[in-house]
C-alpha cells in the first residue's frame, strides 16, 4: 500500500485498531529510529513534514552511544559538539572527536546533525532545548489519567494545567521584576561573560550593525534584527554576551540631552555636606585639612600645661657617665 500523506497512515492505523479492538503501540527504540522522506510526492523515508523541525534528546542519544564508546572525555566532546552554536565550532569539536576515537566520530556522523546539534538548528522556533525533560515531566503528571476514557482524560489534563498555571501565578505574585526570574539568571550570567568584549560601529545608517571582539574572536551583532553571528541570540531570544557588551557601552557613552533630567538617586554636590575624615569637621576634606584631629584638640584633665620631668644625674651623655665608662674599660 502506498501512502501519499501522514493523514492516510493515521487513518489506516486507527481503522485497524477499531476493527480488531486492539491498542496499537509503537515500541520506543532510540538506537533504531525510522525516518520518512518525501520523494516525488510520496512519503518514503524521513520526517513527517518538511516545515516541522524534529530533534533528538541528547541525553538519550548519549545513553545509547556510550554503550559502544564509554569514557568521560568522549562524553565531554559529545556535549561540546551538541552545544556548539556555529558550524565552524562544531567542525573543530568533531575533528577532536575523530582524533580521540574514529569509530565514535563515524557513529555520530550517521545521525543527522540537524537533530542533535545547536549549530544546525533552525532559528525560527526560538528554542535551544536539547533534552525532553518537559515531555517526561508532563508524562509523569498525567500518568494516572492515561488509561481513562478520552473525555475523562482531557478533562483531567485540563484540570491539571489550570492548577499548574494558578500555582505558578501565585509563585510570581511577589516578584516585582519585569523579566522572568530564570531568564534574569541567564542574562546575569551573560553579563559576566561580556567583560573583555569591545564593540565597533560598522558605519551603517541605522546604527544597528556592530562588530564585537575580544582580540581573538570577532562576531557581528545586528540590533535591528536582534541577531548575532554566534547564533545564541537567534536561537533563544535571550541577548548573548556580545549584544550585552554593546548595549552596556552604548548606555555609558551616550551623549545626554540638555533638557534630560539628572539621576534622582544621586544628590548634587552643592547640596551635600563634606566632612573631613581626619579631624571630623565640615566644609573641607582630608586632603585640604590643616588642623589637628578632634581627639588632639580635646583639653586633657590636667589642663594644657605640660608636666615637668626631672633630669636624672649621670644620665647618658653627661661627664660622670663618660668617666664611669672609662673606669669600667
Amino acid at each position: 500500500m502506498m501512502f501519499t500523506n501522514k493523514e492516510m497512515i493515521r487513518d489506516v492505523v486507527k481503522d485497524y485498531a477499531m476493527e480488531n479492538r486492539k491498542n496499537v503501540l509503537i515500541k520506543k527504540n532510540d538506537s533504531k529510529r525510522i525516518m520518512v522522506k518525501c520523494v516525488d510526492g510520496f512519503l518514503v523515508v524521513e520526517g513527517i513534514s518538511a516545515n516541522v523541525e524534529s530533534r533528538l534528546c541528547v541525553k538519550h542519544l548519549y545513553g545509547n552511544w556510550k554503550k559502544k564508546h564509554p569514557g568521560l572525555e568522549l562524553k565531554e566532546v559529545l556535549w561540546a559538539a551538541a552545544r556548539a552554536t556555529t558550524i565552524p565550532t562544531w567542525e573543530r569539536v568533531m575533528l577532536r572527536m575523530k582524533e580521540m576515537k574514529e569509530d565514535a566520530w563515524k557513529d555520530m556522523l550517521d545521525v543527522l546533525t540537524c537533530h542533535w546539534s545547536r549549530s544546525h538548528f533552525r532559528t525560527y522556533s526560538k528554542c535551544n532545548l536539547q533534552v525532553n525533560n518537559m515531555c517526561e515531566a508532563f508524562n509523569r503528571a498525567i500518568l494516572e489519567h492515561r488509561e481513562k476514557l478520552i473525555n475523562t482524560l482531557l478533562e483531567d489534563i485540563k484540570h491539571y494545567i489550570t492548577k499548574r498555571m494558578t500555582s505558578q501565578k501565585e509563585l510570581l505574585h511577589g516578584y516585582t521584576g519585569s523579566i522572568c526570574h530564570r531568564i534574569q539568571l541567564v542574562i546575569k550570567k551573560n553579563k559576566k561573560k561580556a567583560q573583555g568584549w569591545s564593540p565597533t560601529w560598522h558605519g551603517d545608517d541605522d546604527l544597528s550593525i556592530f562588530g564585537v571582539t575580544n582580540g581573538i574572536e570577532t562576531y557581528c551583532v545586528n540590533l535591528k534584527k536582534e541577531a548575532c553571528s554566534c547564533r545564541k541570540w537567534d536561537l533563544s531570544v535571550i541577548p548573548c554576551c556580545h549584544a550585552i557588551s554593546l548595549v552596556r557601552r552604548a548606555i555609558t557613552q551616550r551623549n545626554k540631552m540638555n533638557d534630560e533630567p539628572r539621576n534622582p538617586n544621586i544628590l548634587p554636590r552643592r547640596f551635600s555636606t563634606i566632612t573631613c575624615a581626619k579631624c571630623g569637621s565640615t566644609r573641607h576634606n582630608k586632603r585640604s585639612c590643616k588642623g589637628k584631629r578632634a581627639a588632639d584638640r580635646a583639653i586633657p584633665n590636667g589642663g594644657n600645661k605640660r608636666k615637668k620631668t626631672k633630669k636624672v644625674k649621670g644620665g647618658k651623655g653627661t661627664k660622670k657617665s663618660k668617666e664611669k665608662q672609662t673606669e669600667i674599660a
